[in-house]
């Protein structure tokens, strides 16, 4: 495999989804649909069977969702859904999609996403279908299912 050279808008992006951690270097600027298909080509590329924890990896990048910490000094305080930036708030992807490409809004840099930071992400249905095969109701105030290791995990006493 040829070495890849990269460029200083090169960022070190931990995507997280339960246990699971998927580092990427990515263009900071690079629009999110593509972000999304990089995270897909990764996941087929390791779960070949397209089956993640008993749920099916999605074939089309529109089909992850992303999110960000609210605050990413204590990853323990949850996740906001994190969305391509819509200029005129209309929910239209016309003129404020592409502008919003133009300005490198479009983006993780965009929304506001740093080097070295966490991503979260989950498939599109993943908490419905989690709620209805253990018969619970769907917590949509933390729609991410990220786990985060802690000192008190590496070292535990008991051993």
């Amino acid at each position: 495999m040829a070495a890849t050279k990269l460029s200083p808008l090169d960022w070190n992006i931990r995507f997280k989804r339960g246990k699971l951690t998927i580092l990427l270097d990515l263009d900071c600027n690079r629009p999110l649909a593509t972000v999304k298909a990089e995270v897909l080509k990764a996941l087929h590329a390791r779960y070949p069977s397209g089956q993640l924890d008993g749920i099916t990896i999605p074939t089309e990048p529109a089909d992850i969702i992303f999110g960000k910490p609210v605050d990413s000094k204590d990853l323990s305080q949850g996740w906001t859904t994190l969305e391509a930036v819509d200029l005129n708030g209309d929910g239209k992807a016309g003129k404020s999609r592409a502008a919003a490409k133009v300005n490198g809004l479009d983006s993780l840099q965009g929304a506001g996403v740093k080097d070295k930071s966490f991503v979260a992400f989950r498939f599109k249905g993943e908490t419905e279908a989690r709620a209805a095969a253990s018969d619970e109701l769907a917590d949509e105030a933390e729609p991410f299912d990220v786990v985060i290791p802690t000192y008190d995990d590496e070292y535990d006493e008991t051993a």
